[in-house]
């Protein structure tokens, strides 16, 4: 007989375990008898049995007044753990965007080329929509257009929920406007004079900083980091005057 521990990683315990078995050999069959084929007292039988209906590892049929069980075939069990697992994978981004703890130590990733960079700005961009809004800053004519992929840099903005706000210098605000005059993104520019080279994203955890000229770019994830980036970039974008 099949170690009942096997199960446990698929969420049933001993117990539960024992009854699927049981009804699994038995075919259509009732609470008395999977009670006596799994060994388990029948008053649990009955708790257990609603677990596992819960769990779809049983299913249960009427007949009049009669209640009958029958076990979920091995090949419908798998078939449920693999849903549960595409169920988990939806769900994977915002579970690493919570994840971390004020002690956990800052990650830090590098990248040498123009693919991994545009891998990890698409990444970023197509975060799920509850998170916090991107920032940007930085010259983004420039980047785009030294990394290429002009049509992917536009659909990419088009993914961003919500709207991004984006500083930028005085030479670039018309050309960066231009590229995104179909979207809801904010922006504003720097005083004439003043300028900013390659592009800095600020997002959840994670701030992105991208050399255009060396095709690298440097990922950090910590929650300290980004938030005193985010929080010069608030200021910042505040002290800027809305472009009329």
């Amino acid at each position: 007989m099949l170690n009942t521990q096997l199960f446990e990683q698929f969420g049933l315990n001993e117990k539960e375990a024992k009854i699927y078995l049981a009804a699994l050999g038995l075919g259509t069959t009732t609470i008395q008898q999977i009670a006596t084929a799994s060994g388990v007292h029948r008053v649990s039988t009955y708790d257990l049995v609603e677990s596992l209906l819960a769990k779809g590892f049983i299913k249960s049929t009427n007949q009049g007044n009669k209640r009958s069980y029958i076990a979920t075939s091995p090949e419908e069990v798998q078939e449920i753990i693999r849903r549960k697992e595409r169920q988990f994978a939806d769900i994977l981004p915002e579970l690493k965007a919570l994840q971390g703890s004020e002690d956990s130590p800052p990650k830090v990733s590098y990248f040498e080329s123009k693919d991994e960079i545009w891998l990890m700005i698409s990444q970023i961009f197509s975060s799920p929509p509850w998170q916090a809004e991107v920032c940007i800053y930085g010259s983004p004519p420039d980047t785009i257009s030294k990394l290429g992929k002009k049509s992917l840099a536009n659909n990419l903005f088009k993914q961003l929920k919500p709207p991004a706000k984006i500083i930028v210098q005085a030479a670039d605000f018309e050309a960066t406007e231009r590229n995104l005059r179909k979207d809801p993104h904010k922006l504003k520019q720097l005083p004439l004079g003043e300028e900013l080279f390659g592009l800095t994203i600020i997002a959840g955890n994670r701030t992105l900083t991208i050399n255009p000229d060396k095709a690298t770019a440097v990922l950090t994830e910590d929650k300290d980091s980004a938030r005193n980036q985010l929080a010069i970039f608030t200021a910042l974008w505040k002290a800027l005057p809305e472009k009329s």
